[in-house]
């Protein structure tokens, strides 16, 4: 765990998304919840040695299962966009199965463990943003979309950092399999032109607004080489396979998750090949 400015904190280590928390006189404010029950509990605990006055709230960044399955450890009031709440209420269980699903193979342990969890839903559903008073600090919770129809940020201004959730990650493949990609880049841009010292990606390392460039050339790139092929007439098919080879290797990948990463490549592309589809 670091302090990245006082009082705010990020954890990076456990599986899926990266997690958080703003410590407040009223509580702490935590961002996302680690989706292993074991890292939840952990997680619990660590923020309550720094926490004095328990819990405050729990923000949720997006829908996916690797930012909510942990939802449900934490003794807060969850605050998410209308369209993550809404995805929850329609599909969390469905999301739920399929993580115990996944783990049954590759982690019994974990599996049975997470088929003692339950989708909690947010109570305090945004639309564009929220402001939040919290003993002496001020918390923004801001819509940014483009990765999901859900996707926010959560801003601390007094420490001028970012929580971006995935719409910023750093070192990996951005995915865009559900994303508005133009309006990712307008969030990108709107991102790099806020007073923030420190980003928060939803995976990665913490960074600054030098990670934001790289995102808006790859998304722009994945929509350009996408545009021209289908203007020429390519296949669905065939702007997949010859943009996926274009695009793989601009992040390194392990051996062992290029089988996964080619095939949130291909969703992605399948996705921007749709939106030029429909003129977007």
């Amino acid at each position: 765990m670091k302090e990245l400015a006082a009082g705010v904190y990020v954890e990076t280590a456990y599986q899926g998304a990266n997690v958080g928390f703003i410590s407040t006189e009223e509580g702490a404010v935590l961002v996302d919840a680690p989706m292993i029950p074991s890292e939840a509990w952990r997680w619990l605990r660590r923020v309550a040695r720094i926490s004095q006055s328990g819990l405050a709230f729990l923000i949720n960044t997006d829908y996916h299962g690797d930012h909510v399955l942990g939802n449900s450890f934490f003794a807060a009031s969850i605050i998410a966009h209308e369209n993550t709440w809404r995805e929850l209420k329609n599909h969390g269980d469905a999301l739920l199965q399929r993580y115990i699903e996944e783990y049954k193979e590759k982690d019994p342990q974990v599996a049975a463990d997470l088929a003692e969890a339950r989708i909690a839903l947010p109570e305090i559903s945004i639309l564009d943003g929220i402001t939040l008073h919290k003993g002496s600090r001020t918390i923004e919770v801001l819509f940014l979309g483009g990765h999901t129809p859900g996707s926010i940020g959560v801003y601390v201004p007094d420490g001028r950092v970012l929580f971006a959730g995935d719409v910023v990650v750093t070192g990996r493949h951005p995915n865009l399999a559900q994303a508005q990609s133009q309006q990712w880049v307008e969030a990108l841009a709107r991102i790099r032109a806020m007073p923030v010292d420190i980003i928060v990606p939803g995976h990665g390392e913490p960074t600054d607004v030098s990670a934001i460039e790289p995102l808006i050339l790859y998304i722009q790139e994945v929509r350009q080489r996408v545009r021209e092929l289908y203007d020429g007439g390519a296949s669905r098919r065939e702007a997949v396979e010859k943009v996926r080879t274009a695009m793989i290797e601009r992040y390194p990948v392990p051996v062992e998750e290029r089988e996964i990463v080619a095939t949130q490549i291909r969703a992605s592309i399948e996705r921007v090949y749709e939106e030029v589809r429909r003129g977007e």
